[in-house]
This record gives structure tokens, C-alpha cells and sequence, in this order.
């Protein structure tokens, strides 16, 4: 977002009149002074502010891949839930069936033991 946070970008922003004076002539005026120390103040705490809102922004991207890793698993979780849900429910449907055909053929069986009995009374 910020390509521009180094002394030469901040030097660019600062007039030519300095701490030094005034850039040529080699004197220093009073005057000067007064004016290159609050843009010099002023130049670090705008570096200080954007360095601050950069290591906020990059604080707020680490809690969001946080927050959107926590969510992939629990989508993930609760995916892998599903999927064991159905395996337990087709499992179950499966033993019931399984159930219910063994107790069919107990029934057939013992039918046809019920029919032999009756032959072997009649003989």
C-alpha cells in the first residue's frame, strides 16, 4: 500500500530551506531554523503514523487468515462430520436389513419345520 517510507521520500516533502540553512548561500538564518524543525517533527511523525497504520494493516491481515483458517476447519470439521454421519446411518440401514433378512429366513425355517411335523404326525 505504502511504496514511500524512507528519509530520501521525506527529504523530497522538506523544502529546500533546512536545519542547515539555506541550500547554497551557507547561512544560516534564525528564521530557518524555526521553519526546518517542525517539518522535520512533522516529517517523523507522519513517518511514525504510516509505519503505525502499516503494522496495523498487517496485524489486521494475520487475524483475517487467522480467522479464515479457523474457518476452513471448521468447515472442514463439519464436512468430515457429514461424511461420517452417512457412513453411520448407511451402516445402520445396512445391519437392519441384514436383520430382517436372517429373521425372514428364521420365519421360512421355521415354517418348514412346523410343515415336517405335521407330516411326520399324518405318516
Amino acid at each position: 500500500m505504502f511504496t514511500c517510507l524512507n528519509a530520501s521520500c521525506l527529504a523530497a516533502l522538506v523544502p529546500a530551506p533546512t536545519l542547515l540553512g539555506v541550500v547554497g548561500t551557507g547561512a544560516a538564518a534564525p528564521e530557518v531554523y524555526l521553519l526546518g524543525l517542525p517539518l522535520l517533527l512533522l516529517g517523523g511523525g507522519a513517518v511514525y503514523c504510516l509505519t503505525r497504520l502499516l503494522a496495523s494493516q498487517q496485524r489486521e491481515e494475520r487475524m483475517l487468515a487467522a480467522l479464515a483458517a479457523e474457518r476452513r476447519a471448521a468447515d472442514q470439521a463439519a464436512a468430515e462430520f457429514s461424511r461420517n454421519q452417512f457412513a453411520a446411518e448407511q451402516a445402520f440401514r445396512e445391519q437392519q436389513a441384514a436383520n430382517e433378512k436372517q429373521l425372514r429366513q428364521a420365519r421360512a425355517l421355521l415354517a418348514d419345520a412346523v410343515v415336517t411335523l405335521q407330516r411326520l404326525k399324518q405318516e
